[in-house]
């Protein structure tokens, strides 16, 4: 068993710190980028399609896909929004997404 207590010998209480404890959204993206391979870039790109850039040019809020939302602001996708439950495409873990510059 692991001793649970800090450098002074004093208790560590893990439920309290389990408590407070959290994993940025950040840090979850490069663990698994980093730790199970997701081509994270590959999908930045592909995510890019000629439907969001031209939204983009047309200073849109947001652009629908089949199943999501993409929300834009300012030239950047700021976030992603389920609109119904839909399965992620099996390119995307196979590394098989097309860059935005492979798109029409």
């Amino acid at each position: 068993m692991i001793p649970r207590s800090d450098f002074t010998g004093d208790k560590i209480d893990l439920h309290e710190v389990r408590q407070q404890a959290r994993v940025t959204d950040f840090a979850l993206l490069r663990y698994l980028e980093r730790v199970f391979g997701l081509p994270v870039e590959q999908i930045r790109a592909g995510m890019l399609t000629d439907a969001v850039l031209q939204a983009m040019a047309m200073s849109a809020s947001s652009v629908h896909g089949a199943g999501y939302k993409l929300v834009i602001d300012n030239f950047e996708v700021v976030s992603t929004l389920a609109t119904k439950t839909a399965a992620i495409p099996a390119a995307m873990y196979r590394g098989q997404v097309a860059s935005s510059k492979d798109a029409g």
